[in-house]
């Protein structure tokens, strides 16, 4: 039987158990949340106290000051500044061999070719585990990989030391092998040492991630000055993941958490879920497992960043709720409603309305303004331009949140722009044979801007049409025509997907 004695610490003093039990009335008052520390929660941070002893063992405080402080050592760059680059919402990527929940996830992963793959899909930050009996983790994989990016200068992601932090040593540590910044978790860190390490590894160039879980400790978080705050939507009592926590949390935190940064860690896996986060507020997400595990992590990367490619899938045609949200939920960026009288899948503007608010519930309250994206696209003398200007607003708006835009065809222009102001449209598509003239004309307030199919030419028999049809400008080409060139329709392609328009 091995009886693991852990020790807590509390205003810079250690307690065996037995001592623990008697102080126990002190916790509630520094700050542990009123509870007894998670179990893993006390074994890891206990554990990291006695990997720390044996650390200095082997090299001193002082050394490792002078290692970390020597103009040899890494420089670092400002984390908060890479979060904010990387926008419209950062992805910090995490190189995890295991886990206490999961096991073994990749334990055999070449940490500096992974950083690598990260840093080609956009990741703003590497965040690296260097806990060992858990997690597996090294600082030799965190020098490795802040070696393998190095190469990058300025540009490179930021280095993120994912640990259980509990003693200073480990801020030297974590700056003389090459982080940019720490992670610092509320749950194990009581105010005074919480306060101390955070000065402490400012004074070091690095900004500390702060990690909270619930509303108490994100008011102790607050109170000692973070500035970057991830909120964890694992329960690290059972390892649940509730991934309404991070919204839950920070609109409980109102005014107070105005101009800080924040980021949403555990349990994201899509682009909707990144669409949440960013909708609540947050600036960047951690994404460990996920990427871990996937065939192309780089890929995934892109997908989570909106920037995978310049294909927007529109499903066109939705008519109730209960199929816009699947559809939503299937990972489409566009919902089309119809409002062309003669159609089969015609909507009501009421029916459209109720469609609009259950995908706009679906995505939280909105930080981004969609509409002030979409308004990017403004008058051209070209019509290339005017296309181009469309194209970006519409891949931008679309990263943010799923769209709802109306189909319309041959039908005035203020019953236009009533139809997509009652029904809160982001976009108008124009599918009859308005054309280029009539096209600028439609200009709802709440439906900015424009979108269209532009009356093409006839070319040996055959009609073409230039046309924006999911984010690319494409020529496409239909049968053969006998009947008057104002009345052709125009069919178009792209790659294995049609419409006919």
């Amino acid at each position: 039987v091995c009886v693991l004695l852990t020790e807590i610490v509390r205003d810079g003093n250690y307690y065996s158990n037995h001592e623990h039990h008697e102080h126990g009335a002190q916790t509630k008052d520094q700050g542990t949340s009123g509870n007894k520390m998670p179990d893993i929660l006390e074994k890891i941070a206990a554990q990291r106290r006695i990997d720390v002893a044996a650390a200095v063992e082997k090299v001193s405080l002082e050394d490792m000051m002078a290692r970390a402080t020597s103009a040899s050592a890494p420089k670092s760059i400002d984390f908060p500044a890479r979060l904010r680059a990387g926008g419209p919402l950062a992805v910090m990527a995490e190189v995890k061999r295991a886990s206490p929940s999961k096991g073994d996830i990749a334990p055999d992963v070449d940490a500096a070719a992974q950083s690598l793959i990260y840093a080609q899909g956009g990741a703003a930050v590497v965040s690296v585990l260097t806990e060992p009996t858990w997690f597996k983790g090294t600082l030799e994989d965190m020098a490795a990989v802040r070696q393998a990016v190095e190469a990058m200068g300025e540009d490179r992601p930021a280095i993120l030391r994912k640990d259980f932090v509990v003693d200073r040593y480990q801020l030297y540590e974590a700056r003389a092998h090459g982080a940019d910044t720490i992670l610092l978790i509320v749950a194990i860190l009581p105010d005074g040492p919480l306060a101390e390490l955070l000065a402490e590894a400012r004074k070091l160039g690095m900004e500390p991630l702060v990690e909270v879980a619930n509303d108490e400790e994100m008011a102790r978080a607050l109170a000692v000055g973070a500035r970057v705050i991830g909120i964890n939507n694992r329960n690290l009592r059972d390892f649940t993941v509730d991934v309404t926590r991070t919204q839950q949390v920070l609109q409980r935190a109102g005014d107070a958490a105005k101009g800080l940064l924040f980021c949403a860690l555990s349990g994201i896996k899509s682009r909707l879920d990144v669409c949440k986060y960013r909708a609540a507020g947050c600036q960047g997400v951690l994404v460990g497992e996920s990427l871990m595990r996937a065939a192309d992590p780089k890929l995934l990367i892109s997908q989570l960043r909106g920037t995978a490619s310049d294909t927007i899938v529109k499903v066109c045609g939705i008519k109730d709720v209960a199929t816009a949200q699947a559809t939503v939920m299937a990972g489409a960026d566009v919902i089309g409603l119809v409002f062309a009288a003669k159609s089969k899948r015609l909507v009501s503007t009421e029916q459209a309305r109720e469609i609009v608010d259950a995908v706009r519930a679906m995505c939280a309250p909105e930080h981004a303004d969609v509409a002030a994206i979409l308004a990017q696209q403004t008058a051209a003398d070209d019509p290339r331009d005017w296309y181009e200007q469309g194209k970006a607003a519409i891949a931008q708006a679309a990263a943010c949140r799923p769209l709802v835009w109306g189909v319309f065809a041959d039908q005035r222009t203020d019953e236009v722009n009533r139809i997509a102001m009652d029904a809160n449209l982001d976009v108008i598509q124009l599918s009859g044979v308005e054309g280029m003239p009539k096209l600028g004309y439609h200009r709802a307030a709440a439906c900015v801007p424009c979108w269209g199919f532009v009356t093409g030419q006839c070319e040996g028999g055959h009609c073409t049409d230039r046309c924006l049809w999911g984010g690319r400008v494409q020529w496409g080409r239909n049968r053969r025509h006998k009947g008057p060139r104002q009345n052709r329709r125009v069919y178009c392609r792209r790659q294995n997907e049609s419409q006919v328009n």
